[in-house]
Formats: structure tokens, C-alpha cells, sequence
């Protein structure tokens, strides 16, 4: 139990963390099915405790997106750098596939499935573009690359949030980037 106003404020932000992190991983998953159920099931507090912080799911998720770790982990994706947009993907890649725990994995697949004109997909897709108009990335349909990328990633990331043993076996970012060099014959 705190004793002083400072570890009662720690111990308040501590909690408020853990229901954050936990309704990131439940929103991840769920989607928009997401209920104050799953988030204090995972959180292991009771629903009094997360409507002591949150008015309901939508304050919930509005908080996860305006957290620091969604706008950083969204705007280090949005920025990447390369000497061209074959290099600037794989740089995304690198992002992408750092699996630290469930908590960063569960912001990126909630990352990916965004699609509005902010998104990291757009972004994506506006890299596969012009780095066809480029000529270092191979040809094909954008939006099929875009989705093949999303589809890999999100079983990825489903497993790896799922899983109780972390030490799985995850594509190389090299292997994967080269499904988007264009070869040179």
C-alpha cells in the first residue's frame, strides 16, 4: 500500500499502464469487438477499476492512439530513411519485424490494420510506387503487394501474441524485402 502521495501517484499511473497495455493487446485481436470484459479479464482488475480511468471502450482506444507509443512507433515507420524506397522498405521491415513483447507487437498489428489517409499502409504503398516508377522495386500491383506484406505480418503477429514460448522462428528482413527488389536479368 502507498504511504506517500508520490507512490499513490506511481502506483495510479502504473495501473492506468497495465490497463493500457492489455486493452492494446485485447484491441489488437478483437478489433472493434473489443468490451471493457476483455480488457479487465487480461488486466486481471475488475471492470470498476478500468471505468475509473476509461468512460468506456472508445476512451479506451482513443488513449491507446494517442499514447506515445502508437505516434512513436507510427511515426518512426512514417519516416524511415534509405538511399532509395527499396532501402526505405527495408528499413520498415527492420521496424516491423523487432518483436520485443506482446505490448510492442499488439501496437504494430493495430498499426497495419489502420487504413485511412495517415496510414503506414498508405505510406507503404506510395514506397512500392514509386520505387517501380524508380525501377528498384519489381512490378505488380501495389495493392497486392501492400496486402501480401499485411497478411504476412498479421499472422505473424497474431502467433506471436498467442503463443506462451516467444522463441519463434521469424522471417529474415532480407528474405522479405526481396519479394520487393526488382531483379536486374
Amino acid at each position: 500500500m502507498p504511504r506517500t502521495r508520490e507512490q499513490f501517484q506511481e502506483m495510479k499511473k502504473a495501473r492506468r499502464e497495465k490497463i493500457l497495455n492489455s486493452a492494446a493487446i485485447m484491441y489488437s485481436l478483437m478489433g472493434d469487438k473489443l468490451t471493457i470484459d476483455h480488457i479487465s479479464k487480461h488486466a486481471k482488475c475488475s471492470h470498476g477499476i478500468v471505468y475509473h480511468y476509461f468512460r468506456n471502450v472508445d476512451s479506451v482506444v482513443d488513449a491507446i492512439k494517442k499514447g506515445d507509443k502508437y505516434i512513436n512507433l507510427k511515426n518512426s515507420l512514417l519516416n524511415v530513411e534509405g538511399e532509395n524506397k527499396y532501402y526505405q522498405i527495408k528499413n520498415m521491415l527492420d521496424i516491423y519485424l523487432d518483436l520485443k513483447d506482446d505490448v510492442d507487437v499488439a501496437y504494430k498489428l493495430i498499426l497495419i490494420r489502420e487504413n485511412d489517409k495517415q496510414s503506414v499502409n498508405k505510406y507503404f504503398h506510395g514506397l512500392i510506387v514509386d520505387g517501380q516508377r524508380d525501377g528498384v522495386i519489381c512490378g505488380g500491383n501495389p495493392e497486392t503487394m501492400v496486402a501480401s506484406l499485411y497478411y504476412l505480418l498479421k499472422g505473424i503477429y497474431i502467433t506471436y501474441i498467442n503463443v506462451k514460448d516467444k522463441n519463434i522462428a521469424l522471417p529474415e528482413r532480407d528474405n522479405v524485402a526481396e519479394l520487393f527488389k526488382r531483379k536486374i536479368i
